[in-house]
């Protein structure tokens, strides 16, 4: 499902009754990505809607860790949001994939799913601008 009509038409009935009560769904995606000599490898990609960043994926090869990729990374995103005056940004991980990562940028727990998968969690963490 990457072609945008597609995409478009299948989030229709889910858009219809937000715009009905003024809340209109038009996502402005974005996407940064790390690069190196061989092309893109890694990156952050997500959607500002609501006044809201969510952030879909983050990776960061093996490589590169440690470096602070991974905060230069969120910290752009970040700005963008910011610039398009969004409140906050939200993200979903797994216990297993680094959430001390977004503790450390300012992101606290909001919601835990247990047993996401087998006796690891998936978590649900939020950060409000100031």
């Amino acid at each position: 499902m990457n072609d945008l009509e597609t995409r478009t038409n299948l989030v229709r009935p889910f858009t219809e009754p937000s715009v009905a009560k003024r809340f209109a769904y038009s996502p402005v995606y974005f996407g940064f990505a790390l690069i190196d000599a061989d092309g893109a490898d890694g990156g952050i990609a997500g959607q500002l809607y609501w006044d809201w960043m969510v952030i879909e994926n983050i990776s960061v090869p093996a490589r590169w860790r440690g470096l602070g990729l991974g905060k230069a990374l969120i910290e752009t995103a970040e700005t963008q949001a910011r610039e398009a005056e969004c409140v906050g940004a939200w993200v979903s991980t797994y216990s297993f994939q680094s959430p001390g990562f977004y503790l450390s940028m300012g992101y606290s727990i909001f919601g835990r799913l247990p047993s996401y998968p087998g006796n690891q969690e998936r978590l649900f963490l939020s950060k409000l601008f100031g």
